[in-house]
């Protein structure tokens, strides 16, 4: 195990809606079990990258694997839902083609309870 992976610790889960009729429906599990690194804030190159306007409320994390994760998603920490509003994969980031050095990079808008 690289040091890299030594630092997916935090247990997280993504939830996706599909749509049904048109409809949007209520987001459900789609991958349990995942390990993230803790989130950490976007610095504001990430975040106007990205395409957001503001680099508040707004959080990074790693995921390692290839999951199939994508922009519209939720990411689960706990009991706090985070709105997954981009992804980049990173494959064999070493230099050879192996899966077991994909990464991906999430950005995340905190959802706020209203």
């Amino acid at each position: 195990m690289s040091s890299f992976t030594d630092q997916m610790t935090v247990a997280c889960s993504t939830k996706r809606s599909e749509i049904v009729d048109g409809q949007g429906e209520d987001p459900a599990l789609e991958i349990p079990g995942l390990f993230c690194m803790p989130i950490m804030p976007v610095d504001a190159e990430l975040a106007s990258r990205a395409g957001l306007n503001t680099p508040l409320e707004i959080w990074q994390t790693f995921i390692e694997g290839n999951p199939d994760i994508v922009q519209g998603d939720i990411l689960t920490i706990g009991s706090q839902d985070y709105d997954i509003r981009a992804v980049w994969d990173y494959g064999g980031w070493d230099g050879l083609a192996d899966e077991d050095d994909d990464w991906k990079l999430l950005v995340l808008e905190e959802v706020k309870s209203s």
